[in-house]
């Protein structure tokens, strides 16, 4: 079945005042979607570290129960560079790559 026909069997069931309250989609075009969702999770707690201020790569840091000398060790950097990472306000590719193969995780999982 093409994308496009999937798309036209979506069906949404609307509220009295014709607002979309629900989809419903062929299954198999859900189960894509929780495919793509599964390497990226990212879970509550990560995001309520994040909130409060922490940067994506310490959320995990401490979520994972890492010290800085631990990811810093797995980088083969210093535990000061590793530092100077998690206080970035942008992380490059790079720098996410390393980051997230050192804590065992996909790239898009370091915002």
């Amino acid at each position: 079945m093409s994308e496009v026909a999937e798309l036209a069997e979506v069906q949404i069931i609307r509220d009295a005042a014709g607002s979309p309250q629900y989809a419903v989609l062929p299954y198999c075009v859900y189960e894509r979607l929780l495919g793509s969702c599964e390497k990226t999770h990212v879970p509550h707690t990560i995001v309520d570290k994040m909130l409060d201020g922490a940067s994506s790569a310490r959320a995990w840091r401490e979520q994972l129960g890492l010290s800085t000398a631990e990811v810093a060790n797995r980088m083969n950097i210093s535990q000061e560079a590793y530092a100077q990472l998690e206080l970035s306000e942008r992380l490059g590719p790079a720098s996410r790559r390393k980051i997230s193969r050192a804590l065992g995780l996909e790239i898009e999982q370091i915002l």
